[in-house]
């Protein structure tokens, strides 16, 4: 690379970690290393498929199939990620999340609540595993949340504050990656960096804005949330 190319590229990532600072205060590079940022679902309000591949009831299937729910959802369904995992994968890549949290579903794994595994819930977690190893860290479209984003930052910016502080704090989850079933609001109540499109059958995600926000601050890139507030205008969907 002829020096002058190297020199104006090394300005160019000086000046955007700099426009980063200004912008937020702080960078993901004040963290310490081995700080890990990720993301989490549960796996009741994530994996629906509550009847599939030997699944015995849970206590949430009873609680919420006995109408107990404001608006008489259950989890039966949520966001489907029993089928959408390797989607949902993906969408942790192009988010650059460096970990995500998952639960795992006893009544899946061992439907008996003793004794022998079930093959096939084992195989679902395994594959699961295997897809998030296979892939690395690599935003699209987005919806406009930006009390959300303004929420993370306030709550980022408090745990640093914390870390400085001498305070024992090794990571910090988003909840939730995406939308999933809510135990109190069922599937009114929205926290997922990903909107999730609960009346559409093929239960199709979309990046919000804190979605792109969050994957541009684990890439020290902040001024992306500025170009999208520019592209989205004030008539974003929620």
């Amino acid at each position: 690379m002829p020096p002058i190319t190297f020199f104006s590229l090394l300005l160019f990532l000086c000046s955007a970690i700099h426009r980063a600072e200004t912008v937020l205060g702080f960078t993901r590079s004040d963290f310490p290393r081995d700080f890990v940022f990720g993301a989490a679902t549960s796996a009741y309000q994530y994996e629906g498929a509550v009847a599939e591949d030997g699944r015995s009831p849970s206590i949430w299937d009873t609680f919420t199939h006995a109408g107990k729910m404001s608006d008489n959802s259950t989890g039966d369904v949520a966001a489907d990620g029993y089928h959408k995992y390797k989607e949902d994968v993906k969408l942790m890549v192009d988010t650059n999340l460096e970990a995500y949290r998952f639960f795992i579903s006893w009544s899946r794994l061992i439907p008996n609540g003793r004794g022998a595994v079930n093959p096939k819930g084992l195989q679902y977690y395994n594959n699961l595993i295997d897809e998030l190893v296979k892939n690395g860290n690599a935003s699209n479209d987005t919806l406009n949340d930006t009390d959300r984003v303004e929420y993370l930052k306030t709550y980022m910016g408090s745990t640093l504050m914390a870390l400085r502080n001498g305070a024992n704090v090794k990571g910090y989850f988003v909840w939730a990656f995406l939308d999933v079933f809510e135990f109190i609001g069922g599937y009114r109540s929205r926290y997922g960096l990903h909107r999730v499109d609960f009346e559409d059958k093929a239960l199709p995600r979309q990046a919000r804005l804190s979605a792109g926000w969050y994957s541009g601050f684990l890439k020290n890139n902040d001024t992306y949330i500025q170009n999208e507030l520019e592209k989205i205008g004030p008539h974003a969907q929620q």
